[in-house]
C-alpha cells in the first residue's frame, strides 16, 4: 500500500460524499490518515490548540447526544469553527495544512446529519490519540 500523505487525506476527504461515508480502516489504523495528520500537527501544533478545538467539537457533539442519526446538524455549529481555527493560524498556533484539513471537512455539505458529525468526530478524535502518542505527555 503506498505511504499516505496529509495532501491524499485531504483530497480523500474532499471527495468524500458525506463524512459517514469515511472508512474507519483509512483513518484508523496506524500509519493511517490519523496518524499522519498527528505526525504533521505534532511537529507545528501546540497540543492545547488541538485539545481546545477537539473540546468545541466535544460541545457539539454534547447537543446532539441522544438524537436520530439522520437529525440535521445546525451549519452555523460548523461555520462558527473556523474562525477560531482562522485565528490559531494567524498566530501560527496550528499549521496550514491541518486548518485546509479542517476546512474540507467541515463543510456543511460533508457533515449534514448527526452519524455524519459523530464520524467527524471519531476522526479527530483518533487525530488526537496519535498526536498524544507522538508526544508522550
Amino acid at each position: 500500500m503506498p505511504e499516505i500523505t496529509i495532501d491524499n487525506v485531504k483530497q480523500r476527504i474532499q471527495s468524500l460524499r458525506t463524512f459517514s461515508t469515511i472508512d474507519p480502516e483509512f483513518y484508523a489504523k496506524e500509519n493511517g490518515a490519523a496518524h499522519i495528520i498527528a505526525k504533521d500537527v505534532g511537529e507545528k501544533m501546540k497540543v492545547t490548540q488541538l485539545r481546545k478545538f477537539f473540546g468545541h467539537i466535544k460541545q457539539i457533539q454534547a447537543k446532539y447526544k441522544g438524537k436520530k442519526d439522520d437529525v440535521k446538524v445546525e451549519k452555523g455549529e460548523l461555520y462558527l469553527l473556523m474562525p477560531e481555527l482562522a485565528y490559531a493560524l494567524g498566530r501560527q498556533l496550528i499549521s496550514k495544512d491541518f486548518y485546509e484539513l479542517m476546512k474540507i471537512s467541515l463543510n456543511p455539505e460533508k457533515i449534514p446529519t448527526v452519524k455524519d458529525f459523530n464520524c467527524f468526530v471519531d476522526f479527530l478524535s483518533a487525530v488526537l490519540a496519535y498526536h498524544k502518542m507522538g508526544k508522550g505527555d
